[in-house]
C-alpha cells in the first residue's frame, strides 16, 4: 500500500508540474516564443558569417542575455499591445540580421553605422547591397508568416492580466537580470580580446563571441559617444 500511495503522490507532484509549466507557457508564450526565435535568428546569422569559428556553447548564452532587455520591456504593455511590439522587435532584428548577412557576403565584414555613414556619402556600396540577397536569406523572416496562426489562436485563450505595479516589476526584474549577464559577457570578451590587426577584425571578433544584437547595440553606444565628445 506504501507503495501504491508513493506512486500516486509521485504521479500526482508530475501532474502538477506539468500543469504548472502549461499555465505559464500559455501565460508568457508571446515572450518566450520571441526569445526562442529571436535567439535562433542571431545564432544562425553568427554561423553564417562565421561557419569555421561558430561555437553555440560560446555564443548562446550572450545572445540569450542580449533578447532578455527586450523581453523586458514588452512587460510596460498590455496583452494584445505587447504580441504587437513582439512582431515590431522581431521584423527590425530580421532585417539587421539580413543586412549583416548580405553585407558580410558581399565585403567580408559587419555593417555599422560609421560603414553606413561611409556607404551613403560614397555611394554605391549600399546600392549594391540588394545584389548579395540570397533566396535562404528570407529563412529569417519566414516565421513572421508562420506565427500568424499561432497568434490567431491564442488570441482566444484567456490569460490572467498583470496590474500596473506588477508589470513595472518584471520590467525592471527581467531588464535588470539581462543587462547584468550581458554586461559580463561584455566585460569578458574586451577583457580577452587580443591585440587585432584591424577594425575590421575587431569588428568580426565582438560578433562572434556575442553576437549581432550585442555588437550593433555596442556599435551605436560608441558612435553616439563619439558623436557627443
Amino acid at each position: 500500500m506504501q507503495n501504491i500511495n508513493a506512486a500516486k503522490q509521485s504521479e500526482e507532484v508530475a501532474d502538477n508540474i506539468v500543469d504548472n509549466m502549461r499555465l505559464q507557457w500559455i501565460q508568457h508564450w508571446d515572450a518566450l516564443s520571441f526569445l526562442i526565435i529571436a535567439a535562433a535568428k542571431v545564432l544562425y546569422s553568427g554561423k553564417q558569417i562565421a561557419p569555421k569559428m561558430f561555437n553555440l556553447k560560446v555564443l548562446q548564452p550572450p545572445v540569450i542575455a542580449s533578447i532578455l532587455p527586450i523581453v523586458a520591456l514588452a512587460y510596460f504593455f498590455k496583452e494584445k499591445q505587447r504580441i504587437k511590439y513582439f512582431y515590431i522587435m522581431n521584423l527590425i532584428i530580421s532585417i539587421i540580421l539580413i543586412i549583416d548577412t548580405m553585407y558580410y557576403r558581399g565585403f567580408k565584414d559587419i555593417v555599422s553605422l560609421g560603414t553606413l555613414k561611409s556607404s551613403f556619402l560614397m555611394g554605391g556600396s549600399v546600392s549594391n547591397l540588394l545584389s548579395f540577397l540570397k533566396p535562404k536569406d528570407f529563412i529569417y523572416i519566414i516565421d513572421l508568416i508562420l506565427l500568424i496562426p499561432l497568434v490567431n489562436i491564442m488570441k482566444g485563450v484567456r490569460r490572467k492580466q498583470y496590474s500596473r505595479k506588477l508589470r513595472i516589476f518584471m520590467v525592471i526584474a527581467i531588464f535588470t537580470f539581462g543587462v547584468a549577464i550581458d554586461g559580463n559577457f561584455i566585460y569578458k570578451t574586451y577583457k580577452n580580446q587580443t591585440v587585432v590587426s584591424s577594425v575590421s577584425n575587431s569588428k568580426l571578433y565582438l560578433s562572434r563571441n556575442l553576437g549581432g544584437l550585442n555588437f550593433h547595440a555596442l556599435d551605436f553606444y560608441e558612435y553616439i559617444s563619439e558623436k557627443l565628445k
